[in-house]
Parts: C-alpha cells; structure tokens; sequence
C-alpha cells in the first residue's frame, strides 16, 4: 500500500484530503506528500488506511448473499499488501 492507494480510496468514497487527514490523524499537508509520491508512506498509516477501508468494504459486503466469503478473499489479501 503507498499513497496512490490512499488516494483512489479516498476520492472512491468521496472525502476531501483534510477530513482524510484527520481521519488519519496526520497533518493534510503529509497525506498530500504521500500522496503525491513525494514522501514514503509510513507502515502505521498504510495500516489504518487497510484498517478503514476494511470497515468500509465489510458494511457494504454484508448486503450481498456471497458478501461474505468475498470480504474474507479481500481481507487475506489485504493482509498480504501490508505484510509486503
């Protein structure tokens, strides 16, 4: 995960980079250097961001009958992006 992906996730669902940031708990000026490639994301924001985006998939996987398992498929390879 680096901070293109934070970003596309970002304007997927539609949040301005300062509530971004505060969500994050970081300064908007850093996300913007992440994402933007100028500043290496740190491994404890890239886990956050895994972290909302996993709540945010999960409530939307549960209104779907194979919601589930795909959530389960999404979530190991969430794992793996962050292990890497």
């Amino acid at each position: 995960m680096d901070g293109r992906d934070i970003r596309r996730f970002r304007e997927i669902i539609g949040i301005e980079r300062d509530v971004a940031a505060r969500i994050l708990g970081v300064d908007p000026r850093a996300l913007e250097a992440w994402e933007n490639g100028s500043l290496e994301l740190p491994r404890t924001v890239g886990l956050r961001v895994a972290l909302q985006k996993m709540r945010a998939t999960y409530r939307q996987l549960l209104d779907v009958p194979e919601g589930l398992d795909a959530w389960h498929q999404w979530l190991t390879q969430a794992v793996r992006d962050i292990e890497e």
